[in-house]
């Protein structure tokens, strides 16, 4: 239950893996073939860091970058799609915050889920990027960052509070993403339970 580094990549398989202490994650991957569950704080060390599982994918903590604000170095992508072939994507939920003050990581990426869910408020450096979610992406508690970009046509159901934000359907990110990423990170993107 104490605190576990990893500083190669993982590759999992077991019905569920569950870390029961905090987890530092050096290496670039987390990959299972099932449902993975954290249930202490993880701690983003590298600068690229992919989980993928399929199955859910559980955080029952927080989730922090390892070094100061100012630096802002780590990306976090997270990906849960369908085991087998036709699989339906898994869930992901994290219950605790995303990126303390002195600790955020530099983008979150959703890449693949059947359904997205943030209790506690999501905070990072640079940039939120949303690819592609079968239902909704919820932010429960707020969002706080820079850049919110859609990555993919599809439409993705986004919710602040409970309260409907946004169903994106363009394609934030095709052929021109340099020019979209300045017209875009003119905008800050913060939002505070209301009233």
């Amino acid at each position: 239950t104490g605190l576990q580094t990893y500083g190669e990549s993982l590759a999992l398989s077991a019905p569920v893996t569950t870390f029961t202490g905090g987890v530092v994650l050096q290496g670039t991957s987390v990959v299972a073939d099932h449902a993975v569950v954290f249930n202490g704080a993880v701690t983003v060390s590298a600068a690229n860091v992919l989980i993928h599982t399929n199955g859910n994918l559980t955080f029952n903590s927080t989730i922090d970058a390892d070094l100061v604000s100012t630096t802002n170095t780590q990306t976090l992508q997270l990906n849960s799609v369908g085991s087998g072939a036709g699989g339906v994507a898994g869930d992901i939920s994290v219950s605790g915050a995303v990126g303390s003050a002195s600790h955020l990581l530099k983008t979150l990426e959703m890449v693949n889920s059947k359904s997205t869910t943030f209790a506690g408020a999501v905070s990072t450096g640079t940039s939120v990027v949303l690819t592609d979610t079968l239902n909704t992406i919820a932010f429960n508690a707020g969002l706080n960052t820079p850049t919110l970009l859609r990555r993919t046509c599809s439409t993705l159901s986004v919710t602040l509070f409970g309260q409907p934000f946004q169903s994106l359907s363009c394609c934030w990110l095709g052929g021109e993403l340099p020019r979209l990423e300045a017209l875009l990170t003119t905008y800050r993107w913060a939002y505070a339970q209301p009233g």
